[in-house]
């Protein structure tokens, strides 16, 4: 059975995220750790090999349960987000809607969440070239426990699973308020639907608030931002919702788009070993090292053009027979970005490509480098903005001596 990479995205941007690989056979982790949003890419090797789960914070994305008389799912796409109004906090079309299945009673989980707030993290691992499999609120995967009500009190946010079944999310020092009015409510509702011997259990970040100390038939307990990712993760099944749903669904490539793009593939990555090899060599000496990637060139050449014979210069034969191939088109844009990029690096002492790959449906390449100093990769990206280029530049971050960073590179407008 395939391994499962489990992100749990923070209430914050700027806070660490969690993730961990859980074994399906072994029924363990294999390995568990964290890191900031702009370093996700760290984790692309991991994705590859696995299932990828991404749990989105509760404070972002609200939970119901609601009835409805429609059956088909279209039908309730429709309808139910309607019968929500009074509920939400912004207009219907800034929101995206996902949907559990109908039960027999006709009761559909809904969870809702702004369109912004999708696309956010969407890009997060697009740009981080991870494939997102399932995408789901911490809400469901929280389960009610019979006959207890259960708080967890996370850093800024709690998230509150009363014995109804009904799971929710504020903010941690706006609970008591609330938690007082429900009470209040409850006291002034017949009293035999009050049941005296309910117990509550809160379970707490940090340290715990007075306030829950003093209340009767309240047993805490200490947990761990780690006690917490291991529990939720525990509770995925198949029927927690997903939000990828409608225009957020996963795109399923067909065997030959996947043919299509593995030549693509192979072709950025023995394009790369010409940069590399024969670009650098331009400026440095570097006779062993240039002898060992053009060896690797001569494979990748191979790979590619596996029915071309080899003649002249590895170099410009790649380059006529790309561009006999593509034309305008997609490749055409790859080298013309290549070759322009490839300009600007004077010095693989200051500036050293360590990946490459180009993405032929938004048409931009992307590049990780790495430099001596934070200075070299602004004045890099500079240069490539000088030469009429378009260049993002992800968040640096430090790798010994050194600092790396990935540049997103497009045609000028």
């Amino acid at each position: 059975m395939k391994d499962r990479l489990f992100i749990q995205l923070p209430d914050e941007a700027r806070d660490e995220l969690h993730w961990g690989v859980w074994n399906s056979d072994e029924k363990q982790w294999k390995e568990r750790g964290s890191l900031l949003t702009v370093d996700l890419i760290a984790l692309a090797e991991q994705s590859a090999r696995c299932e990828t789960i991404i749990v989105v914070p509760a404070s972002k994305v609200a939970r119901k349960k609601v009835h409805t008389p429609a059956k088909q799912l279209k039908q309730i796409q429709r309808a139910v987000p309607y019968t929500l109004e009074d509920h939400l906090a912004h207009p219907i079309d800034q929101l995206h809607f996902a949907f559990g299945k109908r039960d027999k009673e006709g009761m559909v989980e809904v969870y809702w969440v702004t369109h912004e707030h999708m696309k956010q993290w969407l890009d997060w691992f697009d740009q981080a070239e991870i494939k997102v499999d399932q995408l789901v609120c911490e809400l469901a995967l929280i389960h009610p426990i019979e006959d207890t009500t259960e708080i967890i009190l996370k850093e800024q946010f709690a998230v509150v699973s009363e014995v109804d079944g009904n799971v929710w999310s504020c903010q941690r020092d706006l609970l008591p308020l609330l938690w007082d009015k429900r009470h209040a409510d409850t006291k002034s509702a017949e009293e035999e639907n009050v049941t005296s011997d309910e117990v509550t259990r809160v379970f707490y970040f940090g340290d715990l608030e007075s306030y829950w100390n003093e209340k009767e038939a309240i047993i805490s307990q200490v947990m761990t931002q780690e006690d917490y990712f291991e529990s939720i993760s525990q509770h995925l099944e198949k029927s927690t919702v997903s939000l990828l749903q409608q225009e957020y669904t996963p795109k399923k490539e067909s065997n030959l788009q996947w043919r299509k793009y593995k030549s693509a593939i192979w072709a950025a990555s023995f394009a790369f070993i010409i940069f590399i090899g024969f670009q650098g060599s331009r400026y440095f000496v570097l006779s062993q090292e240039n002898q060992v990637l053009r060896n690797q060139g001569e494979q990748y050449f191979s790979r590619v053009f596996s029915r071309r014979p080899r003649a002249g210069d590895l170099l410009g034969q790649t380059e006529r027979l790309l561009n006999k191939a593509g034309g305008a088109s997609k490749e055409g844009e790859f080298l013309k970005l290549l070759n322009s990029t490839s300009a600007q690096i004077l010095s693989l002492e200051k500036i050293k490509p360590t990946a490459i790959t180009f993405d032929g449906r938004k048409r931009e390449l992307r590049v990780d480098v790495i430099a001596p100093d934070y200075q070299s990769l602004n004045t890099f990206k500079d240069e490539l903005i000088k030469s009429g280029l378009t260049v993002d530049m992800s968040s640096a971050s430090a790798q010994g001596n050194a600092y790396s960073t990935r540049l997103i590179i497009r045609s000028g407008s």
